[in-house]
């Protein structure tokens, strides 16, 4: 959202969320959002549910007609 492009940390394309988390120890999962909700309240500890998403921005107010 700042328009600022090759900024180290912002863009991580080959960072595997789910291994590094259980690396850490941490439950992880990439799935079904709901299922992984319900897992993750279940679990033993810390969960890092990974969850892909689209890199777009969309306006926080509809446009209004002037019709």
């Amino acid at each position: 959202m700042e328009n600022t492009s090759n900024v180290p940390g912002l863009d991580l394309p080959a960072l595997d969320v789910v291994s590094t988390a259980k690396r850490f120890g941490c439950a992880a999962v990439a799935a079904n959002i709901q299922a992984a909700f319900s897992t993750a309240l279940s679990a033993n500890g810390p969960t890092v549910i990974a969850i892909s998403i689209k890199n777009q921005i969309r306006p926080l107010v509809s446009p209004v007609s002037n019709a």
